[in-house]
């Protein structure tokens, strides 16, 4: 697992930022966390990490809408947000540099039938998916949320390790993963091919005004 995630960032063709958020109040899983992020910085010279606490960078947090510790947010070429929430362990960390390697390409490596659907989206969505450290068809749910994120400036994706937020996981009603909850509302489950998994997002958005009656 390891040589496979230090192999792919060792590759990245052009440079990405890596900004991670600690938090005091969650001392163990950030610190675990941060030291994974370091070592994705090791190991990939194009990575460029920065290291930020919910304190000291208060004003930036409130910038970037971080709410949940410890935060990793990815920028490079991707158009649309990508963070990843928790610690990047396991399968977790692959799909850390899922992401790394997205925004450092600007590809978001999904077929054309997903991007022409894709254009659809005329509003701002955010994609919350709930993965877990073990689970390959987590991973695959997380690299095509990823990538709307690289293709669409509309589109925010947080990957998040549940095992880390019970507190939010019960609040989604999270039990098996992965699980996309789509603008805190709606729920896709299950890893599926991008084109379905659009055409589910596109119609959580045309239902959700209905929920505010």
């Amino acid at each position: 697992m390891l040589r496979l995630v230090k192999d792919a960032v060792a590759a990245l063709p052009a440079e990405v930022r890596l900004l991670f958020f600690g938090s005091d109040d969650f001392p163990s899983s950030s610190l675990d966390a941060l030291q994974l992020c370091q070592y994705l910085a090791e190991s990939g010279p194009r990575i460029r990490l920065s290291v930020h606490d919910s304190r000291n960078d208060k004003a930036l947090c409130e910038k970037l809408g971080i709410l949940f510790f410890p935060a990793l947010v990815v920028q490079g070429k991707n158009r649309g947000g990508l963070r990843f929430l928790g610690t990047p362990a396991g399968q977790c960390l692959r799909m850390l540099a899922d992401m790394l390697g997205l925004a450092s390409t600007g590809e978001p490596g999904l077929p054309a039938g997903a991007l022409s659907r894709l254009s659809a989206v005329k509003r701002p969505v955010e994609l919350r998916i709930f993965v877990r450290p073990d689970s390959e068809p987590c991973r695959r749910a997380a690299l095509v949320g990823a990538g709307l994120a690289t293709a669409s400036a509309l589109v925010r994706t947080e990957v998040v390790n549940h095992l880390d937020f019970p507190v939010m996981s019960k609040r989604y009603k999270v039990g098996a993963v992965p699980r996309t909850v789509v603008n805190g509302r709606a729920e896709i489950d299950g890893a599926r091919g991008a084109e379905d998994f659009v055409d589910r997002v596109l119609g959580a958005l045309v239902a959700q005004p209905e929920m505010h009656r």
